[in-house]
């Protein structure tokens, strides 16, 4: 009888506990569903960049889903607007419950929207914007693209290599364009080209002429053109109509095939400053053979960028669930394995140890110079 009762006292102990962990296991660290939110510029005027991004993480998507079938992504339109960025945020802030936002829009968005992500404890992984300004974001904003001033050092640094001893910049005016131009005649100070113009230019400008002009007029050796690839296709096309033809020297945003392809022979021989992927990889060299099968092109560092900050969200969020505290603590002190190789955050929540190299556009091909 006592055997018996000892038996059941048993059973019923372990009955509780198991009820007990059942009600009060803390859920917050366990998702049976993983989905991360991505607000993207998939339309308006920088729509291809955000699309390049978009690109990136449905690779990555597709990628951890062999193993992690619950994984999902739900994608916002930032429309290359703030405010729709900004709308867009909202909506997902007020409904997610992972609080981890991958964002593919422009400098001026990312900003606009690092005030909300601090004040409603929303992790911001930006993938596109690259203004100087970028390392006065709140801590929960991350970004894995390398900020402008290291592109526009690289540029500065070999100028005097390139034989050139003038140059004009033509930038955005609006939250990127005028810290870039800043950042280049900081990293220039100690160089020997003289900068004989400063030209911020409208956003949705196509047409280029007065500015064009008064260049010409100049006659800067070389034009740094932070641009992108329509406005600057249009640029260089109208430049040769006036036949004003300087070194045309770009940044990343111009290293892509769509800006060969439409550029033509008026971009041969362009020199451009971007962020490195080490193309030896093999992770690199998988995902850019699923990309290529899927897209037909190649990726681009956006896409790239897309699909490193997919898979480094995920992969801790599948070891912290959506504590976003933890996940923001591991980016600042923890290294990850990427298509980039080893690479970390600093302080301001901005990659470390990616490379920017010169290339040269020759016949259809980037040529690391």
């Amino acid at each position: 009888m006592k055997k018996n009762n000892f038996i059941s006292l048993a059973l019923s102990a372990f009955i509780l506990l198991i009820a007990i962990m059942v009600i009060f296991y803390p859920k917050a660290n366990k998702i049976e569903k993983v989905t991360i939110d991505v607000i993207c510029d998939q339309t308006g005027a920088i729509a291809e960049y955000g699309q390049w991004v978009q690109k990136g993480v449905a690779i990555a998507s597709e990628k951890i889903k062999e193993k992690d079938p619950n994984f999902e992504i739900h994608f916002e339109d930032g429309q290359s607007n703030v405010n729709k960025a900004i709308n867009a945020f909202e909506r997902i802030t007020s409904t997610s419950k992972t609080k981890m936002v991958i964002c593919g829009c422009n400098s001026s968005s990312v900003m606009s929207l690092s005030p909300k992500a601090n004040s409603t404890k929303t992790l911001l992984f930006s993938t596109i914007a690259s203004s100087p300004n970028m390392k006065e974001t709140s801590e929960f904003v991350f970004s894995n693209r390398v900020l402008g001033i290291k592109e526009v050092e690289a540029i500065s640094n070999n100028l005097e290599k390139l034989g050139i001893t003038s140059i004009a910049i033509v930038a955005h005016n609006n939250e990127a364009g005028m810290p870039y131009i800043e950042a280049f005649s900081s990293a220039n100070k100690n160089n020997h080209a003289q900068i004989l113009s400063k030209t911020l230019i409208d956003p949705n400008s196509k047409d280029f002429r007065t500015e064009l002009i008064k260049l010409k007029k100049l006659n800067p050796k070389a034009v740094l053109l932070i641009t992108p690839t329509e406005q600057s296709i249009n640029f260089i096309k109208q430049s040769e109509s006036l036949n004003f033809t300087p070194i045309w020297i770009g940044i990343s945003s111009l290293k892509t095939d769509d800006f060969i392809k439409n550029g033509g022979e008026l971009v041969n021989n362009m020199i451009i400053a971007s962020e490195s992927t080490d193309e030896t990889n093999q992770q690199y060299i998988d995902f850019e053979n699923r990309y290529k099968k899927k897209y037909h092109e190649r990726p681009t560092i956006y896409a790239i960028n897309g699909f490193e900050a997919t898979i480094i969200l995920h992969s801790l969020i599948q070891k912290f669930g959506n504590d976003v505290n933890a996940v923001k603590q591991a980016l600042y002190s923890e290294k990850f394995e990427t298509l980039s190789g080893t690479v970390s955050f600093d302080s301001n929540g901005i990659i470390q140890n990616k490379k920017v190299d010169l290339y040269t556009i020759n016949n259809g091909h980037f040529i690391k110079i």
